[in-house]
């Protein structure tokens, strides 16, 4: 446990782990007072979301109102660093989405043309709980005309409110898997696992992997994403009654805790 008491950067996803879902957020138990006690430590605090359907801005002042007096710096969400990605790959770039309004919001910011008529340059995916088949048609026609394809938020499924509508629903990753399988194009995907948003966060802070430990619920993003990079992980299991033994050595996290307050045991 020396090891990672001893490091700079503390990297948290948020749903699961800060609060229950982003859409209606209700704070976790002790997350507030961890994040707290971490930084009265000296530690740097950045999150990492595969969250799409909302600006930054929006998930600072969600997490703000749970008291983590987090700056818009601080966040890193798949819609961001898309934003971040294109504008630097395709500064003039003309982008047709599938995505909820966060996106859309997050690449005009940078300057980026979203539009629904060719030419378009940047097709990406993300959550969209008012996808069309006609939009999703679209996408994968001019994905195999040579735009270039864009995962921004790789997860299949996750847990949100939309309107009336509370429970899980179906993520970009799998919107993105249709049109990959009709097109035969592979996206670069961005968001946890793959590396673009964990190297955000450690720019940010001009840190190295080594320096850094990732706090998070799920094992096939948050953990196995982080130690790709060679950054240290710690699972927060629930009541699962998960164990260091049960993962494969190569990805295995660093610490698996139940919940925060173990967590809070443990570093102090």
């Amino acid at each position: 446990m020396g090891g990672i008491k001893e490091k700079k950067l503390f990297i948290f996803d948020i749903e699961g782990v800060l609060c229950n879902d982003i859409d209606d957020p209700r704070v976790v138990p002790q997350a507030p007072e961890l994040v707290r006690e971490l930084r009265a430590r000296g530690k740097k605090i950045h999150i990492v979301t595969n969250i799409s359907r909302k600006t930054k801005r929006d998930v600072l002042d969600s997490l703000n109102s749970l008291n983590f007096n987090l700056k818009l710096e601080d966040i890193s969400t798949a819609s961001s660093t898309t934003a971040s990605y294109i504008s630097t790959k395709h500064p003039q770039a003309r982008c047709f989405l599938l995505s909820e309004a966060g996106l859309a919001e997050e690449l005009a910011a940078r300057g980026l043309r979203v539009v629904d008529e060719k030419p378009v340059d940047v097709v990406v995916v993300a959550s969209d709980r008012t996808l069309t088949y006609s939009r999703l048609n679209a996408a994968m026609r001019l994905v195999s005309e040579g735009a270039e394809f864009i995962c921004a938020g790789p997860s299949y499924v996750f847990r949100g409110t939309f309107g009336e509508d509370s429970g899980y629903f179906i993520g970009g990753g799998a919107i993105s898997e249709a049109i990959r399988l009709a097109s035969g194009v592979t996206p670069h995907y961005i968001g946890k696992p793959y590396p673009d948003i964990f190297q955000e966060a450690l720019k940010r802070w001009d840190l190295r992997a080594g320096e850094a430990v990732m706090v998070g619920d799920k094992y096939s993003t948050d953990v196995k994403g982080a130690k790709a990079l060679g950054i240290a992980s710690i699972l927060v299991s629930g009541e699962g009654g998960l164990k260091l033994g049960d993962f494969v050595e190569q990805y295995a996290p660093d610490l698996v805790v139940r919940d925060l307050a173990e967590l809070r045991h443990v570093l102090a």
